[in-house]
């Protein structure tokens, strides 16, 4: 489906290896925030405080999000603007 995708300059997103590389950043960031709500909710489970690894859960949740905003927003390209 990415393959598709133009990049306005006659060839497609997947072309490019920036693309490929933001898009592989943005699922390491995906899993890395996968993990780190395992081990919050394994301490949970088991009754403990997760500490200060629920805030950072939050911190990186967020950037996760901000990146696959990103990503969305290139794919849309000018569909993206708000009219």
């Amino acid at each position: 489906m990415m393959a598709a995708v133009p990049d306005g300059e006659g060839g497609v997103l997947s072309d490019h290896a920036e693309w490929r590389a933001d898009l592989g950043r943005a699922a390491a960031l995906v899993d890395t925030v996968e993990a780190a709500e395992d081990s919050v909710l394994a301490a949970i489970a088991r009754g403990e405080n997760p500490g200060v690894a629920s805030s950072m859960l939050k911190v990186r949740g967020t950037e996760a999000q901000q990146a696959l905003q990103r990503l969305a927003v290139r794919v849309a390209g000018p569909y993206a603007c708000v009219h």
